[in-house]
């Protein structure tokens, strides 16, 4: 198999033709419906509605087609998934064939649902920005849980470095260049956040200790405004603030702060903390602190320090724009425009919650 288009077929449902495009990734083939978005019952039969597209209902199993028709290229395409296959392509000859779920992209997750974040009991916060729990377990959309709306969804890019398994996400499950997540416009975090000077970003994940990029980062045209990276053991935390020699994108580090399993992770930064006139950085793992940076006073701008940060601002887990991609298990994402305590950090650890 190369890389590129390998076949392209047209599927008949009575009058209605839609065409699929199977596209080679490596070992992997990525199903894509073109130009047909759903809703739930809109899709034709044999479709099913996943995230805004209709996709083939695929899976573990076997099917086969049969093609025929003049032209050049191997003939026809292969199916697979619960039931038969069908359809007519171009080519010449016929092809059957089997594999299973994990040819999709990305993959289903099989066996019994593992514990998920989610809100902590009588949580009703209002300064609970975002959270993303991946436990979709199917699709290459991940929705968010809150209410903020489609903008604030995260699609899956190059969905065939992902793999659903039962506990979460994994990005780059076999080594190589990873999906990323992006959202569309999280501007209400940018605003919210920059006004109260406050931003708290909360991550559980069980991290490839190899691992080198971002974890989870906000950004916008002026590059990463916050952010939580790995390289290898070690933690980093990046911050664009106003400071008195112009707008600064800081880090701190925090290194052997990363071990593997289940890991909370937490970037919390306050302008005006109550131990005196200055900023302060912190970064935690499981309730404990790693790393700090402290800004003074005479240091800062006048005025809030975090309205640098760019519009539309957006969401970006798994990698850079340059390239960097992170590797490991996604269990949950949290976003706050407001402080948490040590006693919050460690419900949220202990319970899998997110939320006051």
């Amino acid at each position: 198999m190369t890389t590129g288009y390998d076949v392209v077929m047209v599927i008949a449902r009575g009058a209605a033709f839609s065409l699929i495009t199977l596209v080679a990734v490596g070992a992997c083939i990525e199903l894509q419906l073109d130009g047909r978005p759903c809703t739930d019952g809109a899709c034709l039969d044999g479709f099913t509605c996943i995230g805004d597209r209709c996709v083939a209902d695929l899976g573990e199993g076997e099917g086969e087609g049969e093609g025929e028709g003049e032209g050049e290229g191997e003939g026809e395409g292969e199916g697979e998934g619960e039931g038969e296959g069908e359809g007519e392509g171009e080519g010449e000859g016929e092809g059957e064939g089997e594999g299973e779920g994990e040819d999709i992209c990305p993959a289903t997750r099989a066996g019994a649902t593992g514990p998920h974040p989610q809100r902590c009991s009588g949580s009703t916060d209002s300064l609970l920005m975002a959270a993303y729990t991946f436990d979709a377990g199917s699709g290459d959309v991940v929705r968010e849980r809150t209410g903020r709306g489609s903008t604030f969804d995260l699609r899956i890019t190059n969905p065939c470095r992902a793999r659903w398994e039962e506990r979460g996400l994994r990005l780059s499950p076999s080594g190589g260049d990873g999906a990323v997540l992006e959202g569309i416009d999280l501007t209400t975090i940018r605003d919210t956040c920059a006004d109260r000077g406050k931003i708290y970003i909360e991550a559980w994940i069980e991290p490839d200790l190899g691992a080198n990029g971002p974890i989870v980062e906000l950004v916008s045209a002026a590059g990463v405004d916050a952010g939580i990276a790995q390289d290898g053991a070690a933690l980093e935390l990046g911050l664009r603030r106003r400071l008195d020699d112009g707008d600064v994108l800081q880090g701190t580090r925090g290194d052997g702060a990363l071990s593997s399993g289940l890991r909370h992770i937490v970037l919390a930064y306050d302008a005006a903390n109550s131990a005196g006139p200055s900023s302060l950085s912190r970064l935690f793992v499981d309730n404990t602190e790693v790393a700090r940076r402290q800004d003074l006073s005479d240091n800062l701008q006048t005025g809030n320090d975090l309205d640098v940060w760019g519009r539309p601002q957006r969401i970006r887990i798994g990698g850079d724009g340059a390239g960097a991609r992170w590797s490991g298990l996604l269990r949950g994402v949290a976003i706050y425009c407001r402080g948490i305590a040590a006693a919050e950090r460690g419900e949220h650890q202990a319970n899998l919650c997110f939320g006051n």
